[in-house]
């Protein structure tokens, strides 16, 4: 049976995860990418499966090595503070790259209403599949904020509290990433039925526009 200070650790793990996977830079760039791309349901959950895992795996990786080497709380947190400012502005510029390939996109005039992830031609598919592996890369150097402080706390209770506490926190941000992805993109799906004529020429100049918003809001407001 658990003593009191492990269930608090762990229930603060919960918590702690479900807080930070709902900042929008967790799940808006998912979906304005899928709606402009055509995603299927099927996909854009994998696609954000595979983000949640990176993201939360580069921060374990940061804590556990730490830990083992007997580095400080405090350095380990201010490599986290430089990795999140580097990911704000990464994501703000992934974000205006692809809103100026839109605008190129819709000079040309290339409606994709009737496509599907599926029957893109493969010059299309390699580009989606660019866009989501830069996306990618900045969600693995975004850090998990809350978890290395997570691990030293675990860490004074015993190994097997670290692997639980690290396991809840995985699971609850990689569900909330791929939950709130898919929410929103059901309920983007409902706006975009209604305008579907015109998001179907601008949806990826849209959706590098939102990413902009998303990576300022962050910085601006500190979500």
């Amino acid at each position: 049976m658990r003593d009191t200070a492990t269930n608090v650790i762990v229930a603060s793990a919960a918590w702690l995860a479900f807080l930070h996977a709902m900042a929008p830079d967790h799940w808006v760039p998912f979906v304005a990418l899928g709606k402009a791309s055509h995603w299927s349901r099927k996909h854009l959950l994998g696609v954000t499966f595979l983000a949640g895992l990176g993201h939360v795996s580069s921060s374990l990786a940061i804590g556990l090595v730490g830990v083992a080497l007997g580095r400080g709380l405090s350095d380990l947190q201010q490599i986290d503070i430089d990795r999140a400012a580097m990911a704000q502005y990464l994501l703000i510029g992934f974000g205006a790259a692809y809103m100026a390939w839109g605008i190129k996109h819709a000079r040309h005039g290339v409606d994709h209403e009737h496509l599907t992830v599926d029957n893109f031609s493969q010059a299309a598919k390699l580009s989606m599949s660019r866009r989501f592996w830069t996306l990618f890369a900045v969600m693995v150097f975004g850090p998990c904020e809350p978890m290395i402080p997570l691990i030293f706390l675990a860490w004074t209770k015993s190994l097997g509290v670290v692997l639980l506490t690290v396991a809840v926190f995985c699971v609850i941000t990689i569900a909330m990433v791929m939950t709130q992805s898919l929410l929103a993109y059901e309920g983007a799906g409902i706006f975009w039925s209604k305008h579907e004529g015109l998001l179907a020429r601008h949806s990826h100049t849209i959706a590098g526009a939102t990413i902009v918003v998303v990576g300022l809001m962050v910085i601006l407001f500190g979500l």
